[in-house]
């Protein structure tokens, strides 16, 4: 929306250059639940923070295009490779989709429970858990309360939350 009245400058620049002009389109802006435009300043947009939250990149960007297109069959849950087949920028909503958090907790779930079998879920959840030394971090809290390895589950439950 806020980038439509810059197009015509954008083409002159490609026409000026002698460039090949890619073929503009409006896509609309993301919006919070009170139908403000998300914000990098009171938002977390960084696709870091989604990552370092435990979404699954494959769920993220399932969410994302969602946001303000539907597959033609309405599924809610589809492959990037599917969404790119079965794309078409008519079925775009001029409308600015809300961005739903929880909608996006559902949807990470659904890939965690159905995508990924025990052993994927296991190695996905290590590389997450040990990134950035989270594990390293909680080791001096709970390493004086442990006398097995199986309390560590427990005791670090508390200081893994993302």
């Amino acid at each position: 929306e806020e980038w439509i009245n810059s197009v015509p400058k954008h083409a002159l620049l490609y026409e000026y250059f002698d460039w090949e002009s890619p073929t503009f389109c409006h896509m609309p802006l993301l919006r919070n639940p009170d139908k403000s435009k998300l914000s990098k300043r009171k938002n977390p947009t960084s696709i870091n923070y989604y990552q370092d939250m435990g979404y699954l990149p494959e769920a993220l960007v399932n969410y994302l295009g969602m946001m303000g297109w539907s597959m033609p069959g309405g599924e809610e849950k589809f492959s990037l490779a599917e969404m790119e087949a079965a794309f078409d920028i008519s079925r775009v909503s001029l409308g600015g989709p809300i961005f739903d958090i929880e909608k996006l907790d559902w949807l990470n779930g659904r890939y965690l429970r159905e995508d990924l079998n025990d052993a994927d879920f296991a190695s996905r959840f290590v590389v997450w858990a040990s990134k950035d030394d989270r594990l390293h971090k909680i080791i001096p809290l709970i390493k004086p309360r442990v006398e097995r390895f199986s309390d560590v589950v427990g005791l670090a439950s508390q200081f893994i939350d993302g």
